[in-house]
């Protein structure tokens, strides 16, 4: 057997330390899937075109008022003509999915995206230190995908990498789309079918993105190829080459 490190190495061993305690495959599927994702989401959705640029661990706002916590979603992915929005939640153990977050993302569906985007430049607004800067970024990213304007004045300093010391007064200035009534709709990305489904969700099946993936090359092949054995749950195999 060759010594050589592949990147069918690196699935080799997904594979295998997917069936060992404690082992979070989720984690390390999630950055995979979302390079495939704007083309997985219009082939599945009918969508002419996803925005390239999909935001990670998007946070949305708990509902309270006194609270500037959050829960997240995987990915938010936008259409290019902003008519569609997406929160991604990618599960690659099927018994890991639970009511509350389905709850949770369920209200979100119910928020429009003027009150969703407020919500994250308040938390913006209270956050502190590198935690700002993260979410001066993630501003940044919104501004390019249109959710969001940024006074010109923030968006330099964002670009000329000055935001270790950014005033709250200058984040109250981003503008949020007076007509932004589009609510959120939600996918659940998953091995297979399993339990409850809700209506207003949609639901990509790891079968689905490997028919899609499975003439690309490379990287996307060997994706098409182990999401397929990954439809099985974790455990029901023997780990192979230990």
């Amino acid at each position: 057997m060759s010594n050589e490190i592949t990147i069918e190495t690196l699935f080799q061993n997904l594979d295998k330390w997917r069936n060992f305690a404690g082992f979070p495959l989720e984690e390390r599927v999630d950055p995979l899937i979302g390079l495939f994702l704007p083309k997985i989401i219009e082939d599945h959705c009918e969508i002419e075109k996803i925005n390239t640029l999909v935001i990670p661990q998007f946070p949305f706002k708990k509902y309270s008022k006194e609270s500037n916590r959050s829960y997240k979603a995987d990915y938010l992915a936008v259409s290019e003509d902003s008519k569609k929005i997406y929160l991604i939640e990618i599960k690659t153990d099927i018994t890991s999915k639970n009511k509350c977050q389905d709850k949770r993302l369920l209200s979100a569906t119910k928020r429009p995206l003027y009150c969703i985007m407020s919500d994250l430049k308040n938390m913006a607004i209270a956050s502190k230190g590198l935690n700002r800067r993260k979410y001066l970024h993630l501003l940044d990213a919104l501004h390019q995908i249109d959710l969001i304007k940024m006074p010109s004045k923030l968006k330099n300093k964002i670009e000329k990498n000055e935001t270790k010391n950014i005033r709250s007064t200058l984040i109250c200035k981003v503008k949020i789309p007076v007509c932004s009534n589009l609510k959120p709709e939600v996918i659940y990305i998953q091995p297979r079918k399993h339990g409850k489904k809700y209506p207003n969700f949609k639901y990509i099946y790891f079968e689905d993105i490997a028919n899609y993936l499975k003439d690309q090359s490379g990287l996307g092949r060997l994706l098409a190829e182990y999401l397929r054995i990954w439809k099985n749950d974790p455990g029901e195999s023997i780990p192979s080459e230990l």
